[in-house]
């Protein structure tokens, strides 16, 4: 008698571990798209509050007077001499626009740019307002917003380690310029 093998026919159990990985890698790419709307969400609050605060300041400029224009920067923010709610973006009561946040520009209509080494309150024509950790144009840095994120706790549970949350930076630059040829009467 002669004793060979035979083919195992046995399959049960793969259907579970392929259903195992594709619900791993959903939940992956569900993290991943609530990370990413949330951060875009913080950022369209971000945005409107830097824009209102550039233009406020950029407004104060010519007045010569920097407290007029940091002042101005401030005015949206919640509380204190705002009557109304103010600016409402991501830990907007702890996280205030302030003087760190206003820079002076000097625009060049010519190049179309604008700098900030050696610009002061006499020569600028621009405000420059940022919610950012790191200012690339020298002064002082203010505090960007700060996102939770929701993959970090799956992250986590596979052994990585991950940042909580992820810095939102938002700017903005509002210039006064004359404009050429607008006949006023």
């Amino acid at each position: 008698m002669e004793a060979y093998m035979q083919p195992l026919k046995n399959e049960q159990g793969y259907a579970l571990v392929f259903m195992t990985l594709m619900i791993v890698l959903l939940l992956i790419m569900v993290g991943m798209g609530l990370d990413t709307g949330h951060l875009a969400y913080v950022r369209s609050q971000g945005q409107p509050a830097v824009d209102a605060a550039a233009l406020a300041a950029a407004s104060a400029i010519p007045s010569g007077n920097w407290s007029k224009v940091t002042d101005r920067a401030a005015k949206f923010n919640p509380g204190g001499t705002n009557p109304g709610t103010g600016n409402n973006y991501l830990n907007s009561p702890n996280n205030q626009i302030s003087q760190k946040n206003v820079t002076l520009v000097k625009y060049d209509n010519a190049t179309g740019g604008f700098t900030t080494s050696g610009v002061n309150i006499n020569n600028a024509n621009g405000a420059r307002v940022a919610l950012e950790n790191t200012n690339p144009y020298g002064g002082s840095a203010a505090q960007a917003m700060k996102s939770p994120l929701f993959l970090t706790p799956l992250l986590n549970l596979f052994g990585q380690s991950a940042k909580t949350t992820a810095d939102v930076n938002v700017s903005a630059v509002a210039v006064n310029q004359a404009l050429p040829g607008l006949p006023i009467v």
